[in-house]
């Protein structure tokens, strides 16, 4: 299976910006740890992919849907992914 990660950046002001690299699926509550800010805020912003359906995200996809997406991928068969 190929690399799914993301790195993802808080939206909040210059000086408490902070990004950490991700791995799928990404849990909710170490989400909130490492960047301070919930899944279903919308103080965050994907800045950057190591993804194979990289096509289906933008920058303000959230994480519910990154997960999402990442379950129904890992739920192919092999040949398809």
């Amino acid at each position: 299976m190929e690399e799914c990660s993301v790195l993802i950046e808080t939206t909040k002001s210059a000086e408490d910006k902070t990004s950490r690299w991700f791995d799928l699926p990404i849990d909710s509550e170490l989400f909130r740890d490492l960047l301070g800010v919930g899944v279903d805020s919308d103080d965050y912003q994907i800045t950057d992919m190591k993804l194979p359906f990289a096509g289906d995200i933008v920058r303000t996809t959230s994480v519910r849907r990154l997960n999402k997406l990442y379950f129904a991928y890992t739920d192919l068969s092999p040949e398809v992914q």
